[in-house]
């Protein structure tokens, strides 16, 4: 049973994700984003490299690639 509590994201994005991003860790980078933005009903918000490791469980090192590497692809933007 789901809680009262839930992120709502668009079957398009969901869809790229499971087509087009093949690494763990820049999938949950996502997850993590998508938590924070539609999860709060806002289109961004300033998340920090260290925050989503600690969020995400990621060290920081592969938060800082796992980003640089969906920035490069088009996916996110800072």
């Amino acid at each position: 049973m789901l809680g009262q509590y839930f992120t709502c994201v668009e079957n398009v994005l969901l869809e790229y994700i499971m087509k087009n991003i093949h690494r763990a860790g820049q999938i949950k980078v996502i997850l993590c984003i998508i938590r924070f933005t539609n999860g709060f009903h806002r289109e961004e918000a300033m998340l920090s490299t260290s925050f989503i490791a600690r969020y995400t469980g990621l060290t920081q090192r592969s938060v800082m690639r796992d980003i640089h590497d969906l920035e490069k692809a088009g996916i996110i933007f800072r």
